[in-house]
């Protein structure tokens, strides 16, 4: 299906003008309306022609970068832009990385969240797309329903880096060995031109990773009711990371609905306390910004939280 002006996209944005259009690439720009009604604003979306995958997700921010997802319907992935703070993004020679690529590469590896009931295998590796302005995106893919413990994981990551020749300064065998560790452990590399804002935006984002992390590596419980919590749980994060907020409040829900125990509640909070520290790092970014017409970002985290938590009343970002 190819995409005109006044079509209603994914349900939530109304094309109002073609951009640019570039044949070669398979890409389209758009400027678009958000149409839904918290957060009414115009925004650019760039559509790219790939097939719809449902194992593929993604993995990592860049500032003004709202939204990415895939449509079933036109068959394509989108990125969806602030309208006066966007870039382009592109997928990247994988076999030519630029030197300060190296470290950022191994980190985001390193960081995939890959979640007790799901997989990634070896053969698959992960697709790299890089901003105008270096900042890069990680497209990979997840199975559910093969059986690969904490180590096989973590060797499966040890082999997409070493498909990398530029990839370097990988994590000991001692930090594979140890369920707890986090991508803490790598102290990143800084380029001449990293920003403070950057920096802190990506040490706020290792801290979420490696709660994540610490909840997923609890000992798990077999009963049924420890099953299906941690199955809302883990489809709630995922939701979340595709930017699917309706979904994801849903999952979390189905979660917090789950009976008071030790376990859980450990994971319950964990979870929320990370989605908490994200939503006030982003409500003071666009404060400090002026950006009040995007108060929805944080407050979206704050609902997570909240709900997470089991609060009735979520924070606000003012």
């Amino acid at each position: 299906m190819s995409l005109s002006v006044g079509d209603i996209f994914e349900g939530v944005y109304q094309l109002e003008e073609r951009l640019l259009r570039d044949d070669n690439a398979r890409n389209d720009r758009w400027r678009a309306d958000d149409i839904t009604a918290y957060r009414r604003a115009e925004v650019l979306i760039d559509t790219f022609d790939y097939p719809y995958d449902p194992q593929l997700y993604w993995y990592g921010k860049t500032e003004g970068l709202r939204k990415i997802g895939q449509s079933a319907e036109v068959d394509c992935r989108y990125f969806v832009w602030e309208l006066n703070n966007s870039e382009f993004l592109t997928p990247i020679d994988t076999t030519n990385f630029q030197e300060t690529d190296r470290q950022r590469i191994a980190e985001l590896i390193d960081a995939l969240p890959v979640a007790a009931h799901e997989s990634i295998l070896a053969e698959e590796l992960p697709e790299f797309w890089r901003t105008e302005s270096g900042e890069l995106i990680v497209f990979y893919r997840k199975h559910e329903g093969i059986a690969l413990t904490f180590q096989q994981k973590q060797e499966v990551k040890e082999s997409w880096k070493k498909k990398f020749p530029a990839v370097h300064q990988m994590p000991t065998d001692e930090d594979l060995t140890d369920p707890l560790t986090t991508p803490q452990d790598v102290t990143p590399v800084k380029t001449a031109n990293a920003s403070s804002t950057h920096w802190s935006l990506l040490a706020l984002s290792v801290g979420i990773v490696s709660l994540l992390m610490v909840y997923q590596a609890l000992p798990p419980k077999t009963s049924p009711v420890v099953t299906s919590f941690q199955h809302s749980l883990d489809q709630g994060i995922a939701e979340e990371k595709k930017g699917s907020y309706d979904s994801a409040i849903k999952h979390f829900q189905a979660a917090a609905d789950a009976p008071e125990d030790n376990v859980t509640d450990a994971r319950l909070d964990s979870l929320s306390r990370s989605y908490q520290a994200l939503a006030r790092q982003e409500c003071a970014r666009y404060r400090s910004a002026g950006s009040s017409e995007l108060y929805f970002i944080p407050n979206q985290y704050f609902q997570y939280a909240a709900i997470l938590a089991r609060r009735d009343t979520p924070e606000i970002c003012e």
